[in-house]
């Protein structure tokens, strides 16, 4: 629950803030990995999460924007002669893409709720007061 929860607020607020400041791509995505591991982090602070559920949120947050780019494409209007991508098309370097997309954010995901765990541990300094 904590992986899915970690993943949908990351797209909702890397989304928000790519309508700010509006730009390409590869500015999404850096919003998108700042926003995984910010939130698996807080997350792992408040907690104590794992740094599995934090890679597995990574994930499911850039699974989740290639399935509504996907959907979104699937479902714009074509203008005359143009043609939506086959299969051979999305072949090889998108698939390699979307690859590498889901394994740097599962990175940072990871490493985000692994820091918060370990600021989390740090700050006890022993048993809570009764």
């Amino acid at each position: 629950m904590w992986a899915a929860a970690i993943g949908v607020l990351s797209v909702i607020l890397a989304a928000m803030l790519f309508r700010l400041l509006p730009a390409g791509g590869l500015v999404f995505v850096g919003l998108l990995l700042a926003c995984v591991g910010l939130l698996a982090a807080v997350i792992g602070l408040l907690v104590e999460i794992p740094p599995a559920v934090g890679g597995a949120g990574g994930a499911l947050a850039a699974v989740l924007v290639a399935v509504i780019l996907g959907l979104t494409i699937a479902a714009a209007p074509l203008g005359l002669g143009a043609q939506r991508p086959g299969f051979s098309d999305l072949l090889w370097k998108p698939l390699f893409a979307l690859v590498g997309v889901i394994a740097v954010c599962a990175a940072a995901g990871w490493s985000g709720a692994r820091l918060g765990l370990k600021l989390a541990r740090r700050g006890g300094g022993g048993t809570p007061p009764v």
